[in-house]
């Protein structure tokens, strides 16, 4: 279901977490009371607000979708008055910085393919199939696949790799989310083999393989070597920016 115009209004002047944002308005992620000028898009530990935060009720709205979200620890992105406004409602948080990147710009396939092809000790494994279920039950692949409910989805709306080296898989990248036409990306290592470039190689062949698909790849950077890889890569940074984490555990 998609989103109306008047809802898709409230976010479109919302650089980070551009991905997240249109995952959220294509797939029918967004919570809005009845006749209110703002909403919030909830995907996955995200929670992104938008519209009007000065209307009346906009408070309550905010306490009441944090107290109920199911997720131990939710990351909201509150841009300006929005940020005050859950300051004013004492829930503990700390705040974070990310790094965004510019939705349109696109890394150049010849750059992505120099970088695949560097390594020769590895071995790039879409997932599918038996690796879908493989991913649910590691700590460290698990959101590559925790947004796609079933392998049906998965294959559906989404798309991945691991890489191998020397008969394990070290790495790997996956659609977070998926909206039209296009992906947010996920990248993880397994923590014995950080370091090694494995992260780097993994997106390079997953950008390439949603470009075959006439699909865009999009990158929101949770930390500086995050960032790091996203520029290698081809990607142009916008900025930093905060989002604040609320753990509901206390």
């Amino acid at each position: 279901m998609h989103a109306d115009a008047q809802l898709r209004a409230m976010f479109a002047d919302i650089l980070p977490l551009r991905g997240l944002i249109e995952a959220g308005l294509d797939n029918g992620k967004a919570v809005r009371p009845t006749g209110a000028d703002y909403a919030a898009l909830e995907i996955g530990d995200f929670v992104i607000l938008g519209g009007n935060p000065q209307e009346q009720g906009a408070a309550a709205f905010l306490e009441e979708l944090i107290m109920l979200s199911p997720v131990s620890t939710v990351l909201v992105y509150a841009p300006g008055p929005w940020g005050r406004l859950l300051a004013d409602t004492g829930v503990p948080c700390t705040v974070s910085t990310r790094w965004s990147f510019d939705h349109d710009v696109q890394p150049d396939d010849r750059r992505l393919q120099a970088i695949t092809e560097e390594r020769h000790d590895v071995r790039f494994v879409p997932i599918d199939g038996a690796l879908y279920r493989w991913c649910r039950e590691q700590a460290w692949t698990y959101d590559f696949v925790s947004q796609f409910p079933t392998e049906a989805a998965y294959r559906r709306s989404g798309m991945g790799v691991l890489v191998e080296a020397d008969g394990r898989f070290v790495a790997g990248a996956s659609s977070y989310v998926s909206y039209r036409q296009g992906i947010e990306i996920q990248v993880e290592t397994r923590k014995d083999c950080e370091g090694r470039g494995y992260a780097t190689l993994a997106a390079a062949e997953l950008i390439l393989m949603a470009h075959q698909r006439g699909w865009r790849a999009t990158w929101d950077a949770a930390s500086e070597a995050s960032a790091h890889i996203a520029r290698k890569l081809g990607y142009l940074c916008t900025g930093a920016y905060e989002i604040i984490e609320i753990n509901q555990k206390g």
